[in-house]
Formats: structure tokens, sequence, C-alpha cells
């Protein structure tokens, strides 16, 4: 989730040397999200989240 939404705020094309390096200063080892979590984090920065037969998801 972390490298998507970084992918998607930034519109920049995905790099694996620049996520390993953000994903490891910005994110504590020990924290756990839930995907309801994750999801709303998302739809709070303005993304509409559908899921695989292209419905909103809720």
């Amino acid at each position: 989730m972390t490298a998507i939404y970084s992918i998607l705020k930034k519109s920049e094309a995905y790099n694996p040397a620049l996520y390993r390096k953000e994903a490891a200063a910005a994110v504590p080892a020990n924290r756990v999200v839930i995907v309801k979590q994750a999801l709303a984090l998302v739809k709070r920065h303005g993304f509409l989240v559908v899921d695989d037969d292209g419905e909103l998801a809720s």
C-alpha cells in the first residue's frame, strides 16, 4: 500500500530503489494496518477505490 500510495501521490513511475529507501525511513517495522484502515487512508486523500469487478469498494 505504501508503494501504491507514493506512486499515485507523486504521479511518478515505480522505482524499487526509492521505495525501499522511503519505506525504511517512514514506516516503523512493527506497525500493522488492516485493510479497512488502509482503504480509509487512501479515500481520505481523494482516491476512489474499486474492486476487481470495477465496483466502488465500501
